[in-house]
C-alpha cells in the first residue's frame, strides 16, 4: 500500500486603493510520495505546485467607462492520464477588459481581449493551444 498525501492552500487579498480594484492571490497545491518505492502509482494529480493571480481595475475611472486587467501564472507541472502523460510548461496570460455604461438603458457595454501577449499554452495533455 503507497502512502500517498496532497496538501495545499490558497490566500489572496482584494483590497481598493482609492477608486481601483486591486487584487491577488497565490496557490499552492503539492503531492509527496515516493515514486522511488512505489514506481507504479499512477496518481493523476494534474496540479502546477504554485499558481499567481492578479487583477487591477476600475469600474468607474471616468463618467461611463472603466476597465480591468488580469494576469494569470501557472508553474510547470506533469500531465498524467490514462491516454497520455507529459509535462506542462509554465504560462503567463494578460487578460483585458473595458467597459461602457449606459444608465439610460441600463446597459453595460464591454470589449474585451484575452492572452493579449499571444503566448500559446495548454493546460492538460492532449488539447490544443489557447
Amino acid at each position: 500500500e503507497a502512502d500517498i498525501n496532497s496538501y495545499g492552500g490558497t490566500v489572496g487579498v482584494d483590497t481598493k486603493l482609492g477608486n481601483f480594484d486591486l487584487g491577488v492571490n497565490y496557490t499552492f497545491a503539492e503531492l509527496d510520495i515516493d515514486e522511488g518505492k512505489f514506481p507504479d502509482v499512477r496518481t493523476n494529480f494534474n496540479t502546477p505546485k504554485h499558481k499567481v493571480k492578479a487583477s487591477f481595475g476600475n469600474a468607474a475611472l471616468f463618467k461611463n467607462f472603466g476597465f480591468n486587467v488580469n494576469y494569470r501564472w501557472s508553474d510547470s507541472y506533469f500531465w498524467e492520464a490514462s491516454f497520455a502523460d507529459g509535462d506542462i510548461p509554465a504560462y503567463t496570460v494578460l487578460d483585458a477588459q473595458i467597459n461602457y455604461s449606459v444608465p439610460s438603458i441600463k446597459s453595460i457595454f464591454k470589449l474585451g481581449g484575452s492572452n493579449l501577449l499571444g503566448d500559446e499554452y495548454y493546460t492538460a495533455i492532449g488539447t490544443g493551444f489557447i
